[in-house]
């Protein structure tokens, strides 16, 4: 069927282009439309690396997970107002604003298999979260996500301003793969009043367990606002005998820390997240630039439309997809400007060479663009 489409497709072409020679006009402008056409139905590679993602675009209700098969959410509360966490405008679409009273808070309880693992054991050696907060909250411990079991098994936990080594106004991770003698890292980055000053950012974790040692903290990374890594300290905890995490033993949380200590434990978030995302590779330094340049751009794409972009680039030349908003994105070469930005909100370049994916014009602006061209060559031919 591809070769008789092919072959229609090509005779339309080169009738046009005949036609189109006895006024001394070339018709090169009807090849790009028939090879977009041609091209239109090439697949995208599966990525395949994001795990879970809460975009927290309902309006009311609990928060669906984005990625198919995957646990969504449940608000949940103990203040004694019986307060829920809020649906407000996010930085993409809507967020969820989490608040506490005292030592009661509220937050999403996304069970155990809201933040899945893969590799041997449930392993979760490498990855990434990224997310974007709003907190003015710069002294109090908060939990942006987490679970962990009071001393023992396994941990993953996401604060600001954790009590324990660190100032106030930084954001602390800390990794435990099974149990209580066996900690990977506990990690201090100092953020700076830029992170928690009440206005949207963005916040992307690397790490890798297995290339954990003494110094090096897993190789973990903190990009903020798509900026340069920043440095951490490490607090002194052994290297772990193993880069497998063992199963969930307590529902993770989001605006919280889940333990199993349940009742009040005053490690609620006061702020709002939006996007929040786990995946199962390091992202680069470039991918966490575009991640940030997408959504403050006037595109203003999260994180399900940046994991698009990304498959379109990994699967290379001819690959392309498509947006949620309809947008058709193509693999390109000779794009002008640095890794992880946005160009004339058309292009992303995701190398360092000019490589990125870039909107294929629609039928009908290609055709204007078509005619704009042959008019341009009448013009000349007159003169």
């Amino acid at each position: 069927m591809w070769s008789s489409a092919r072959d229609i497709l090509e005779t339309g072409v080169i009738q046009r282009r005949e036609k189109m020679r006895t006024n001394g006009i070339t018709a090169a402008a009807f090849g790009v439309i028939a090879l977009a056409v041609l091209l239109g139905a090439m697949p995208v590679a599966a990525q395949g690396e994001l795990l879970s993602l809460f975009t927290f675009d309902e309006s009311s209700g609990n928060p669906a997970n984005s990625v198919s098969g995957v646990s969504g959410g449940t608000l949940t509360t103990n203040r004694t107002d019986s307060a829920m966490p809020m649906y407000v405008a996010g930085q993409v679409g809507n967020a969820l604003q989490f608040s506490r009273s005292g030592a009661a808070e509220n937050w999403v309880d996304c069970t155990t298999g809201g933040f899945p693992k893969t590799g041997a054991a449930n392993g979760w050696s490498t990855g990434t979260i990224s997310l974007w907060i709003k907190s003015g909250d710069t002294t109090n411990l908060g939990g942006i996500l987490g679970a962990m079991n009071l001393g023992s098994h396994e941990a993953f936990i996401l604060t600001t301003n954790n009590a324990v080594g660190t100032a106030a106004n930084s954001i602390r991770l800390f990794v435990r793969t099974n149990n209580g003698s066996d900690d990977n890292y506990g990690l201090n980055f100092p953020t700076g009043s830029p992170a928690l000053d009440n206005q949207w950012h963005h916040l992307l974790i690397t790490w890798d367990i297995a290339s954990n040692n003494s110094s090096n903290g897993g190789d973990a990374k903190i990009y903020i606002d798509g900026g340069d890594a920043l440095a951490f300290t490490r607090n002194a905890y052994a290297a772990s005998s193993s880069s497998s995490f063992n199963a969930w033993t307590y529902p993770v949380r989001i605006g919280g820390i889940g333990r199993s200590d349940t009742t009040a434990d005053m490690t609620g978030l006061d702020g709002a997240l939006d996007d929040v995302s786990v995946w199962n590779e390091r992202l680069t330094a470039t991918q966490a630039k575009a991640i940030y340049n997408l959504a403050v751009d006037s595109l203003n794409y999260g994180i399900a439309d940046a994991d698009t972009l990304f498959g379109i680039f990994a699967a290379g030349a001819g690959a392309q997809g498509d947006t949620s908003d309809g947008k058709t994105w193509q693999y390109v070469t000779g794009l002008s400007g640095d890794a992880g930005s946005v160009v004339n909100h058309t292009a992303l370049i995701l190398d360092g060479s000019g490589n990125g994916v870039q909107i294929i014009p629609e039928p009908a602006t290609m055709a204007l663009l078509a005619i704009g061209g042959v008019l341009t060559l009448i013009r000349r031919k007159r003169k």
